[in-house]
């Protein structure tokens, strides 16, 4: 084991997303002595078996298991896992967000108790903050970024699928007597940022079963599905199914007002599904454009799903860049770009940033550049008035 190189080991099905976590990576300052490799497998069949992949490619002590849509935002990330890591020798896997004890009905995603985390998704109940140690011990773990110190095989034998690979080897390495942490990260400076919206629960349920009886030796879990879970799950397969019909209407070149119209006046019950939450942003900047601008610019007569998601993903990306990583020239870009309305970048900037005063400030340097504080101000304007009407709806848009 080379224990002065840490390896990012991703399974990736889009390389679009890949590439913005690499730009993050890249980016990310390296203890001298050590070095960095990224082990992308493009082709599994399962995030077990994909990392199995990647973990024999590498000789690398430190590995660092990420989704391609995790974005590490915290620059001496590196530095902090490994000092933590050399801190404990008993500590096998660290994450950012996780369960500090068991949950009898064996939902995890809905019992994360600790750990900080930027991203689209909301988590109830809020995450606990802070701890008086470099980090907190726990049971289970996200899998969105978990980094490891031992090499302990997946369980690709049991979970085949995309679901509850992280819960499995949180268990794992318990097993084997070591300590399972998170990390202990400033709630308003998180390590990193998740560009997700939504939760996949198609198999869920299934590997939950699988979980239940291969670990029982851990924690005895409730056999039957409860009620509540049994309706949430009726409720996102609904959406699911609304999602497809969306998709169809839209690639089908259905009328762009009635698509809007469709999903702007649903949007509220909108939740839990990765395309109807772009949809429901998009629906949202077509309306405000109608009524500030007059007339709609973002959704263009005859773009498909792909098309508009692609281009919500570069407003994102640009406005993430320019808050995280002090970076304009993607924003610049879509500024001086007729497809991206000043109106369109507003109403993203609610949407998607999370600190306010590092965005403004390099969103204003912006401007300051091209010599046009005008157009900042009107921006800015338009941010003021749709911030305080979500504020007004209670938080939510």
């Amino acid at each position: 084991m080379n224990d002065s190189k840490v390896a990012f080991i991703i399974c990736s099905n889009d390389e679009a997303v890949l590439s913005e976590a690499e730009y993050y990576i890249d980016r990310l300052e390296v203890p001298s002595g050590l070095s960095v490799e990224k082990i992308v497998i493009r082709d599994a069949v399962s995030m077990t078996s994909g990392y199995n992949r990647g973990m024999s490619k590498t000789d690398a002590k430190y590995k660092i298991y990420m989704h391609q849509d995790v974005f590490p935002v915290n620059r001496y990330i590196i530095r902090d896992l490994l000092e933590i890591f050399s801190g404990d020798r008993k500590l096998g896997i660290l994450g950012v967000v996780g369960a500090t004890q068991y949950i009898e009905s064996g939902i995890y995603v809905d019992g994360w108790d600790f750990g900080a985390l930027s991203s689209l998704l909301v988590f109830e109940p809020k995450l606990g903050s802070r701890c008086d140690e470099i980090y907190k011990r726990a049971v289970a773990l996200d899998g969105l970024f978990l980094a490891t110190q031992y090499d302990i095989p997946w369980r690709e034998d049991l979970f085949d699928g995309w679901d509850y690979y992280d819960i499995s080897q949180c268990f794992e390495f318990t097993r084997a007597g070591y300590r399972i942490g998170i990390a202990n990260q400033d709630q308003d400076r998180p390590w990193c940022y998740h560009d997700a919206n939504a939760l996949s629960t198609l198999n869920y349920y299934h590997y939950k079963d699988i979980m239940a009886g291969e670990y029982s030796d851990l924690c005895v879990y409730k056999a039957d599905l409860p009620k509540k879970e049994e309706l949430i799950l009726n409720k996102r397969n609904l959406i699911k199914q609304f999602s497809g019909q969306m998709r169809l209407l839209i690639d089908g070149g259905g009328q762009r007002e009635q698509v809007i119209s469709i999903i702007y006046e649903n949007r509220k019950s909108i939740i839990g599904d990765k395309l109807l939450g772009d949809l429901k942003k998009i629906a949202i900047i077509c309306h405000k454009e109608k009524i500030i601008q007059g007339e709609i610019s973002f959704y263009k007569e005859g773009d498909s799903t792909e098309v508009l998601t692609g281009r919500l993903r570069t407003i994102r990306y640009a406005i993430k860049r320019t808050e995280y990583a002090s970076d304009t020239k993607m924003m610049e870009g879509l500024l001086f770009d007729s497809g991206f309305s000043d109106c369109a970048v507003a109403i993203s900037a609610v949407f998607f940033v999370g600190l306010w005063d590092d965005f403004m400030q390099n969103f204003a340097d912006l401007f300051l550049k091209h010599s046009v504080p005008e157009r900042f101000m009107a921006i800015q304007g338009l941010i003021k008035d749709y911030y305080d009407e979500v504020r007004a709806e209670g938080g939510r848009y």
